[in-house]
């Protein structure tokens, strides 16, 4: 065979199933598998791949007849196949098959074990409807840790005082630490006289003995973030002499200390974001994160954990994690530490300057982290706009940000230049949330949404904040419909009067009394029982004409199918079936929510969905969701998470394969999952009965007695 041509004789075989179908689905389904035959040019040996129906341009079926003769042909580009089938009963056309359109599959992939092979569907509650103060729970106070912090950074800052006193740096940020270092000891002296006589009493030549102090110190700490701050302050203070006199490099300290990005990670992982980071990536599946002055990456350890849990979503919850810092200083270690997290991207960035100056696009992320930067930039409100023109509009910015009264960083990161720019009216890196809260609304978020710190003051070092870049609220129409069957639901009414109290007015409708043009509707046809599983022709004419008229949004209402409701009726799976059809053949301005109407402010969860499909509209598709499901007062919407088979089936101990089984050959109602295969092991006297026919009826002996193997057993009817 030389083309890609095929042809068939087909049955159809309504007569033997006794079901009614114009033509049969079998029938249509032959005529797609001639097309995998036309395509290997009729040679087995050439039939390689699995392929998969994705489109057709242009379908017309008729009434099909007894015996038909079926023409297929299919040309192939790479794994992307494309073809025509035309099916004639006596010249009379049954089927046209126009420019129908596959991908195909190869068989190593299909059995490759390391590909995923399965995928689940996971419910989570859409984080732009979720209270902004259950986003990240309270952190529980630590007095003891927050004691023994207060108590070392006194410690380290009394020893530095004194070491430094001799000291003349040149350079502008270390004379500012000179002096923040003399500011320290004047409020260690007024707050804790006991302290600085217990370090004078050594003398300032005895360098070894205030060393040993201050290591005596160091072998009572248990806990991690202490111990991580207690060495990297350590390491500081060995170093410090030289870098006041300029012969060792702060930042190659800095850079080079393992214990200072173990002090961010641990202060970072101090804040319980995982459910925030959770609920975000599951809401937004293109999740785009930026993290501004990663440095050492303790911050991005935090966050990425939280975002690549294989355990839990088989893969990231991101797109995209570009690591940015002023300097490329910081990214060689950093690729080596996160070499195997994909969608990984390093670039440098100066967020106190323009970023679309320095390559960026406008409005490109879902997520900016910024752990303890935005405050060592010249001026905060500057740098504020500067994130903000980066954020999507409804994106996140989450900062981690300096509000202590204990000046343990204060000591450690002051030895940077960095940490010394403000050029705004600040005397210290450091403000008060308060005043975050006056920074971010003048750059154009909402505010401090949510506000955690790690400890109860006066213990606190750090502040964890949650704003967000302000969405333009979809503006409702002067009027919307109301469609029902003429029994109005009470949520109907409870609806109606908050549209009402809006400015909206409220039409109510039937399929029967509807307008030429209706522009926005919500739907409680199903509400009132299942709506497509027994519609009448009639009824389905005044649907379509439905459809083709409403020309703004749709919000159809239903009980729970997917999620939420162990008694689901699968009746009402139709209309999830009907709405997907709808959205790709007509206008993709339909969606459904599934809701028990008993659920606790039903009705103010309705008209947050539909405010959100009307805010989405004309957005990229991608972004959108169309499926919504209201259960415990909260509105969930669902996604995929590719996992691999073996792994699911070795979660439940109890699983048990079954297989796709058929009661009566051509009723698709018949079809059943059946146990595949045997359940339990063959004893040592068991024998398995390999049955080829059945048929038997209540008067034939089914008892069989010394059955023994490679007997055939046969029951003459």
């Amino acid at each position: 065979p030389t083309t890609t041509e095929a042809a068939a004789t087909l049955c159809e075989p309504t007569a033997l199933t006794g079901s009614h179908y114009a033509l049969h689905p079998v029938v249509i389904d032959q005529c797609l598998q001639l097309l995998s035959v036309a395509g290997a040019k009729g040679i087995q040996r050439c039939m390689t791949q699995l392929c998969i129906p994705t489109a057709i341009e242009s379908l017309y079926v008729a009434r099909g007849r007894e015996t038909m003769s079926l023409r297929s042909r299919c040309d192939s580009a790479g794994n992307t196949f494309t073809g025509d089938a035309l099916l004639l009963a006596d010249e009379t056309l049954v089927l046209s098959l126009r420019r129908c359109f596959f991908f195909g599959i190869s068989e190593s992939a299909i059995n490759d074990e390391n590909g995923a092979s399965a995928a689940i569907l996971h419910w989570k509650p859409h984080i732009d409807f979720v209270p902004l103060e259950t986003l990240i729970p309270p952190i529980p106070a630590d007095i003891d840790r927050g004691r023994m912090a207060a108590k070392m950074s006194n410690i380290f800052i009394l020893e530095a005082y004194h070491r430094t006193k001799p000291s003349r740096p040149t350079k502008e940020h270390l004379k500012k630490y000179q002096a923040w270092l003399s500011s320290q000891y004047e409020r260690i002296r007024d707050e804790d006289p006991s302290l600085i006589l217990e370090h004078c009493d050594k003398s300032d030549s005895d360098t070894a003995g205030h060393l040993s102090q201050i290591e005596k110190f160091g072998e009572n700490i248990a806990h991690p973030l202490v111990r991580s701050v207690y060495t990297a302050a350590h390491e500081v203070l060995s170093n410090l002499q030289g870098i006041m006199d300029d012969s060792v490099d702060a930042l190659e300290v800095v850079s080079g200390s393992d214990a200072i990005t173990s002090t961010y990670e641990e202060s970072s992982r101090l804040c319980p974001a995982g459910n925030f980071l959770s609920l975000l990536s599951h809401s937004r599946p293109t999740l785009k994160v930026l993290e501004v002055g990663a440095g050492t990456g303790g911050a991005t350890s935090a966050a990425l954990d939280a975002l690549f849990d294989a355990t839990k979503h088989g893969g990231p919850m991101y797109s995209t994690y570009t690591f940015t810092d002023i300097s490329p200083g910081f990214f060689a270690k950093a690729k080596e530490h996160f070499k195997n997290f994909p969608g990984m991207i390093y670039e440098t960035l100066d967020i106190s300057k323009d970023p679309e100056d320095q390559g960026f696009t406008v409005g490109n992320y879902n997520l900016i982290i910024a752990s303890n930067v935005v405050h060592a930039t010249p001026r905060i409100s500057t740098t504020l706009r500067n994130l903000n023109k980066l954020l999507a509009p409804g994106g996140w910015l989450f900062l981690t940000e300096l509000c202590p009264t204990l000046p343990t960083l204060n000591f450690i990161m002051g030895i940077l230049p960095g940490w010394w720019n403000a050029e705004d009216s600040r005397e210290t890196p450091m403000i008060p949330v308060s005043q975050w809260h006056e920074e971010l609304l003048d750059a154009g978020f909402t505010g401090t949404d949510v506000v955690r710190y790690d400890n109860e003051p006066p213990y606190n070092t750090n502040a964890y904040i949650l704003s967000r870049r302000p969405e333009a609220k979809a503006s409702l129409g002067g009027e919307i419909g109301f469609l029902h069957r003429g029994k109005v639901p009470s949520l109907a009414y409870t609806l109606a009067q908050a549209f009402t109290h809006q400015g909206v007015r409220v039409n109510w409708l039937t399929l029967n009394d509807l307008s030429s043009s209706t522009t926005d509707v919500i739907s409680f046809l199903d509400l009132e029982g299942p709506f497509l599983s027994s519609i009448s022709e009639y009824e389905f004419c005044a649907f379509q004409r439905f459809l083709s008229r409403v020309k703004g949004h749709c919000l159809w209402l239903m009980p729970p199918v997917q999620f939420g409701c162990k008694d689901t009726d699968p009746q009402f799976g139709l209309t999830l079936g009907l709405m997907r059809t709808v959205r790709k053949e007509i206008s993709t301005n339909f969606a459904t929510l599934e809701l028990d109407q008993k659920e606790p402010c039903a009705a103010e969860n309705v008209s947050l969905v539909f405010e959100r499909i009307c805010r989405q509209s004309g957005k990229n598709p991608i972004h959108e969701d169309y499926e919504y499901v209201l259960k415990d007062g909260k509105i969930h919407v669902g996604r995929f998470h590719f996992n691999y088979l073996h792994q699911i089936m070795a979660v439940d101990d109890g699983f048990e394969q079954r297989s796709l089984d058929i009661g009566c050959f051509g009723i698709f109602d018949s079809l059943t999952w059946a146990l595949d295969g045997r359940v339990e092991e063959l004893g040592e006297h068991d024998v398995e009965l390999d049955i080829r026919f059945v048929g038997l009826n209540f008067r034939v002996r089914s008892d069989v007695n010394y059955v023994s193997i490679n007997h055939l057993i046969m029951f003459l009817i």
